[in-house]
This record gives C-alpha cells, structure tokens and sequence, in this order.
C-alpha cells in the first residue's frame, strides 16, 4: 500500500486491467484510488524491465523503462510533477500489468540480502537489507517471484540452489520475473486542505500506520 501527503490536486484514473493503462475518470481532489485487481499473470506478454541508478554498468534500461511490447502509458499532467503521485501510478502500472516485471542484479546479491518465504504454493518476498544499495528500489514486500533466468521457482529452497548455481557462471548476472503485488491496493491520499485530517496515524513520523480512525471511531493496528 503507498500512499501520499502532498497537497496536489490530481486528476482520478481508470485503470485497464488487461494492459495496466489508465484512463481519465474525471477530476477530483482527494488523490488517485485503489487499482482494480490484477489479471492472471501470462508469461507470454513481455514484462516491464526495472532497474535503479546504481545499475547502469550492467543493464540496458533506465528505471521504470518498458521493454518493446510492454503497454504505453501515460501519466495525468497534473500528477506528472509530484514524484509520489508519479510513484503511485507507476506501482500501478507494474501491479496490473499482465507480464509481470523483470529486475536483472548479481544472484550473490538475490541469495545474500533478499528474504524469499514460501506461501500458499508460492514464492514471495518478505524483505530485503536496504544496506544494499544495488536493490534499491527493486522490489516490494508481497512481489510474487515466478522464475529465475526463464526457470520457474518451485519455492525459496530452489530459489536459492539457481542463486547459487549462477553464481559460479562466467557472467555472474540473472533475471528475476515478478508479479507486482498481486495482492495489494496502491493508491494515495491528500489533504483538502491544510491541517485536515486523512483518517490515519503514523507512528513517531515512520510510515508505520499506528490507527486509521474512521468518521466514529479509530481502529488500532496491532
């Protein structure tokens, strides 16, 4: 879930499921809604190529770049210059597109600093070490991992014998296909106007939600 604190106003999208676009739905200024639910995941379609800035020796993309067949997409003009909406709308983007993303690093880094768990017949991230600067901003708690240089993952024990296997290659480099969150709602939420309260309470100014509190009353998070 992201959500934003910028006081924009924004204009709301539709989003298309089956390429991840978005289309205008009017204006509004309450900030940009959840995405809908993504569909299957299809292997055929080509996924969106992620990468960062500490990155640019190896990859041939720059961050959040498609590769050829990937979906076009447009970004509202008026979100376009606040980076969180930007960011929202791409996390979108990445979540209901049906290809997947891909994300290339060295299998040392995948194995030693990104916690991979099984759950529910599937492999998911947990986790990472951000002290790994070459994972920035490559991966989301509940990505999906679907394989590993074009071999599927059966679970995390397998995940990790491929880590360790392309570690010893000549090239010492791999791809990770993921689906975006396929679990979870992006969306984001501004003030109308200054000192308005949105209905949720960090924790000690961490994004750490401590209660959402409704038109009655709070919920604590526990």
């Amino acid at each position: 879930m992201e959500s934003s604190r910028k006081s924009h106003v924004l204009r709301l999208t539709r989003l298309d499921k089956s390429g991840g676009c978005c289309a205008n739905q009017g204006t509004s200024e309450y900030g940009i809604p959840p995405n809908q639910s993504p569909t299957s995941f299809d292997p055929s379609v080509p996924p969106i190529s992620i990468t960062n800035r500490f990155q640019s020796t190896h990859t041939r993309h720059s961050i959040y770049s498609s590769q050829q067949g990937s979906p076009d997409f447009s970004t509202p003009n008026v979100s376009y210059n606040d980076p969180l909406f930007r960011e929202v709308l791409q996390l979108q983007r990445e979540i209901l597109h049906p290809g997947g993303v891909i994300i290339e690093g060295l299998p040392s880094d995948f194995r030693r600093y990104v916690a991979f768990v099984n759950a529910g017949h599937r492999v998911w991230v947990a986790g990472w070490n951000n002290a790994c600067k070459e994972l920035h901003r490559l991966f989301h708690i509940g990505d999906q991992l679907v394989s590993i240089n074009n071999l599927l993952v059966k679970d995390s024990k397998h995940a990790f014998q491929l880590f360790y296997h392309l570690e010893s290659e000549p090239e010492k480099w791999c791809a990770l296909r993921l689906r975006r969150t396929p679990l979870a709602k992006s969306f984001a939420v501004r003030r109308v106007e200054p000192g308005q309260s949105v209905g949720v309470r960090l924790n000690q100014g961490t994004n750490e939600h401590d209660s959402v509190r409704g038109e009655q009353n709070p919920t604590e998070l526990s």
